[in-house]
């Protein structure tokens, strides 16, 4: 029997991500699993996600583009 692909997450409401955004780009998440940056909002498919509620995460913004450190 194959394994069941996992269901389509945004990283917006994942445990192991942190939020960016630069001027009024998107925010993009930083994932801290897969060492990867990814919209926030997208829909795609992880067996990492872990449910998390993003009421008190907050979002770093910069105004340049150079990468946070």
């Amino acid at each position: 029997m194959a394994s069941q692909s996992p269901i389509l997450v945004s990283c917006r409401n994942c445990a192991h991500a942190t939020f960016m955004q630069w001027f009024k780009n998107p925010v993009i998440a930083q994932c801290h699993v897969y060492d990867e940056r990814m919209v926030a909002d997208s829909a795609h498919r992880c067996k990492m996600y872990e449910y998390r509620d993003n009421a008190d995460r907050e979002v770093q913004h910069f105004d340049h583009y150079e990468s946070p450190k």
